[in-house]
């Protein structure tokens, strides 16, 4: 009878490792970037003295946090989204010679490493921007309101055209080499 009393404990024990290797992610929080309320902006030099500025309108993407660790991040940004408020420029931007947004319809984002000291979140990932990946260091702040359901990332960083690739042949010297990027990410909450 005693034997039957330890069988049943291992069962439930058993039972229990169980349920929890399946939902032991049940802490995790997810919050989705919001496209309407996010900016990812970026400006360049023209002709050495010029700044041009410009923006992706559309992308997508996820920062999920395990208590208060973030452990998982990714984005993707739809390329023929870039905008740069001068039409031409922006065909040239979206043409074969530069993004080919034909061949490569988004620039991809995911992070590696992943930690957070206080009000800052420490983000190591690969950037694939058409065919070149590339390792990216991302300091993040976080702002979060009286709302619990929202989190504001914030980050600048600068990226070089020639890691990715990236020349606009003969035209190659107009344009600055240094590409500050800016990124401003509202999440929201993921309800399940």
């Amino acid at each position: 009878m005693k034997r039957r009393g330890v069988l049943w404990k291992e069962v439930i024990v058993a039972v229990s490792a169980l349920f929890f290797s399946c939902f032991g992610n049940a802490q995790d929080t997810i919050f989705d970037f919001s496209q309407r309320e996010s900016k990812i902006t970026f400006e360049v030099k023209h002709l050495g003295f010029l700044t041009v500025g410009g923006a992706f309108k559309m992308f997508s993407g996820t920062i999920v946090f395990r208590k208060d660790r973030p452990v998982e991040m990714n984005s993707r940004i739809v390329a023929n989204s870039i905008t740069t408020n001068d039409s031409s420029r922006d065909a040239t931007l979206k043409s074969k010679e530069y993004l080919n947004v034909a061949a490569y319809p988004e620039i991809v984002f995911y992070a590696t490493h992943l930690s957070r000291v206080d009000k800052e979140v420490e983000i190591s990932g690969i950037l694939q921007i058409r065919h070149v990946q590339q390792k990216v260091d991302l300091n993040f702040s976080i702002a979060q309101g009286m709302l619990e359901n929202r989190m504001l990332l914030k980050a600048e960083t600068t990226l070089k055209r020639s890691d990715f690739a990236l020349d606009f042949g003969v035209m190659d010297e107009l344009v600055g080499d240094n590409i500050t990027v800016k990124l401003e990410l509202l999440g929201i909450k993921r309800l399940d």
